[in-house]
């Protein structure tokens, strides 16, 4: 039988949601239902104490829902992101390694849901699966309804088709922002691996505007769309 393509994302039934729930809860997993992002935000927040051990997958999720931003809040958590970023991974690796996969609580998500509550996850570096996966004292994960699945063959459909296309976009956009913006990445503290400057890091470009040569950045039609969230049409 032909596959169909999946469609673009949208919220899951009730049915659907609270049929998942229940499967993870009854793999002993504390399941949250919220309707809003700022409910979400609230429950996630209530369950780390501050001043406490954090560390944060990167999730577009977390950003959107204002998460991130509140983890890395000067002197509210001890927050382990910051301490990866300024540590020399030539000289330090053994540490990082440590510090990031054996976090007092790490704070993610993942790529899909099955209805029968499997959790799918993929990643670039593998820098946060170790964490989810056992290392962590507490694992936090914020997932959208959209990404519930019927089975373990759609999740997977659903990272190589929704997921990896998104990703691709998202590196490239940079790529394009610098290109109409002039701008080059910061030539100190470069981030740690698997991490990326945010945009506000990137500064002018020395010299005549026309003397700027691109690389060559190949645009579809996933790119455009993310290009048009970001910076409107």
């Amino acid at each position: 039988m032909a596959i169909e393509p999946i469609t673009l994302p949208t919220a899951a039934s009730e049915a659907v949601i609270q049929r998942a729930a229940q499967k993870l809860r009854a793999n002993n997993i504390e399941v949250v239902v919220v309707d809003t992002a700022d409910e979400a935000r609230d429950a996630v927040l209530d369950r780390i104490p501050e001043g406490s051990e954090v560390h944060s997958g990167k999730s577009a999720t977390l950003e959107e829902i204002g998460v991130f931003t509140a983890l890395h809040e000067p002197g509210r958590y001890d927050a382990i992101r910051p301490k990866l970023q300024a540590m020399d991974r030539a000289t330090q690796g053994r540490e990082m390694r440590k510090l990031g996969a054996v976090p007092d609580t790490i704070v993610g998500s993942v790529h899909a849901i099955t209805h029968d509550g499997a959790l799918v996850a993929a990643s670039a570096t593998g820098n946060q699966l170790a964490a989810y996966a056992g290392g962590a004292g507490r694992v936090i994960l914020v997932v959208g309804s959209q990404k519930l699945v019927p089975d373990l063959d759609a999740a997977f459909r659903r990272i190589r088709e929704v997921v990896f296309p998104y990703e691709d976009a998202r590196v490239r956009l940079k790529d394009v922002w610098k290109l109409f913006a002039n701008k080059e990445e910061p030539s100190e503290d470069p981030p740690a691996e698997g991490e990326e400057w945010p945009l506000s890091a990137y500064v002018d470009k020395p010299g005549d505007k026309d003397e700027f040569r691109p690389k060559l950045v190949i645009a579809d039609e996933t790119f455009f769309r993310e290009l048009k969230h970001r910076f409107g049409s």
